[in-house]
């Protein structure tokens, strides 16, 4: 087999077309890739009468072949020489390809308490040749941890405040043999997931009052203008009233009345 059979490709003695080239035992060669040097096919050109470039295949340039670009450990086999003078023997070389580094950001999002959290996305870094998210990524998932370090979902309830958005990626296998399974090591940067509290409004229900003399109230009512409580979530407390035990009208205010750092509440006084 010489040089030119393998740049051609002989129809039945190219060596790219042979079952003689991959690891021991494949049958076959399909996904053999063969690396072209111009400096494996020509020498460097003469220059006719005419100011035309002549080529010609020199006796001692090979061309050399690799099982494939895909990380992992692929064999070298050197081609023929075109030469006649020597009894050559060839040795197959290892060519060991490194997974390529992919970095993986999640993308900062916000949120209001009590709402569906958002959808979680990322940004990708790194990517080579042709490859990208629908070429490499199988799957992306998500989870969060609070300032503490306590692990949340991304569907249940989460308090207000500051959280990190931790992505997690299923790499597609690659098909081409021999070599890894997959042609990236990944590195993940967290993103925030900013909650911020929900609004509140509530008002004193009008009209309330005693008689003169008679204890005060346990309790004044209210009721909520504006937003609505989560579930679960209740008042804490109670409404104040202002001081003085004479007949007369007196103005409600918001007392010890709560709901904690999830909401920010506003009281409208009777």
């Amino acid at each position: 087999i010489n040089a030119r059979q393998i740049t051609n490709g002989g129809s039945s003695v190219g060596l790219v077309n042979s079952g003689t080239v991959g690891e021991t035992g494949e049958a076959s060669n399909e996904d053999v890739l063969v690396i072209i040097d111009s400096l494996d096919v020509y020498a460097e050109p003469s220059v006719n009468e005419e100011g035309e470039e002549i080529y010609e295949i020199p006796q001692m340039f090979s061309i050399n072949m690799v099982t494939g670009i895909t990380a992992g450990t692929h064999s070298i086999l050197p081609g023929a020489f075109l030469s006649g003078n020597f009894d050559i023997q060839y040795g197959i070389g290892t060519l060991t390809i490194e997974p390529a580094p992919l970095t993986i950001t999640a993308k900062d999002g916000t949120m209001t308490y009590a709402e569906s959290q958002p959808n979680y996305y990322s940004a990708y870094e790194g990517f080579q040749y042709e490859d990208d998210t629908a070429s490499v990524i199988a799957s992306m998932a998500y989870s969060l941890t609070d300032g503490e370090g306590n692990v949340k979902s991304t569907t249940e309830q989460i308090d207000a405040g500051v959280y990190s958005i931790h992505p997690s990626a299923t790499l597609i296998e690659t098909s081409l043999q021999p070599g890894l399974p997959v042609n990236y090591i990944v590195t993940y940067a967290t993103g925030t997931l900013t909650v911020d509290p929900a609004a509140l409004t509530v008002a004193a229900t009008a009209g309330q009052s005693k008689v003169y003399g008679n204890p005060e109230p346990q309790t004044y009512s209210y009721h909520i203008l504006e937003g609505a409580l989560a579930s679960n979530d209740v008042f804490a407390g109670n409404l104040a009233r202002a001081e003085g035990e004479a007949v007369g009208t007196y103005a409600l205010t918001l007392g010890t009345l709560a709901l904690g750092s999830n909401y920010v509440l506003t009281f409208v006084p009777s």
